[in-house]
């Protein structure tokens, strides 16, 4: 797929982002029209160079006074063969910074009915290439930033990353499928299920509701159901 061919796919309302990287042993980047046209940046990138180090360790804050779930990010880099481009802001607003040095990290652009967004860092990257992620740094919370900007809603949403959910609508019935996928017994709160009735149907280790927060303890490995009552405003 090309820039291009994204750059309408944005304009006619969809979000795209993309996490940057550049290896030390590749050559020169060339210029292109992708930078500025997709996502309203421009590349400072000094001729003849390849790439930027990355920090060995860095902070990421999301500032956007709309999502006020922001808070530091803690990432850690374990490689040494990756590196970035520092951009400059054409007509794109930047929505995260290092919180350390505060240079910029995510760019956010409007094009037609659409957003994209750039990310300097291969945030991805660096993730995958930790021999263990500290799930409790709540990486997740750049994603869910990127979802409300798409517009997305979850019915049901676990504060805990690995934990996934998925849904069987059932006439006026939901059933709530918790998988723990993590070899650690993890405890987390389930927004969406406040002050309805929830029967456990499986392998739920344990389940409170105090102060309209659901607290749910699943084993290592395992699958929990819930059964609950089907809003009107669930979508099917």
């Amino acid at each position: 797929m090309s820039w291009r061919k994204l750059l309408r796919e944005v304009e006619e309302g969809a979000i795209v982002y993309y996490s940057h990287v550049r290896y030390f042993d590749w050559p020169h980047m060339s210029a292109c029209h992708m930078w500025e046209e997709l996502f309203g940046v421009s590349s400072a990138l000094k001729a003849g160079s390849k790439a930027l180090a990355i920090p060995k360790k860095f902070s990421v804050k999301i500032e956007d006074e709309a999502f006020a779930e922001a808070h530091r990010l803690n990432f850690v880099n374990p490689r040494d063969d990756i590196g970035t481009v520092h951009f400059t802001p054409v007509d794109a607003k930047v929505v995260a910074v290092t919180e350390d040095t505060n240079t910029p990290l995510l760019y956010e652009v409007e094009r037609g009915k659409g957003r994209a967004y750039l990310a300097s860092f291969p945030l991805e990257l660096i993730l995958a290439s930790q021999a263990k992620v500290s799930w409790e740094n709540m990486y997740q919370v750049l994603y869910e930033f990127l979802g409300a900007k798409a517009g997305l809603r979850c019915l049901v949403k676990a504060s805990d990353p690995r934990v996934q959910i998925e849904y069987w609508n059932m006439d006026e019935e939901l059933l709530i499928f918790l998988l723990n996928h993590s070899y650690n017994k993890v405890r987390f709160e389930l927004t969406g299920l406040a002050n309805k009735p929830i029967e456990v149907m499986k392998d739920v280790s344990a389940l409170a509701t105090y102060d309209n927060k659901v607290i749910i303890e699943l084993d290592p490995k395992t699958v929990g159901v819930l059964r609950t009552v089907l809003s009107a405003d669930c979508i099917s």
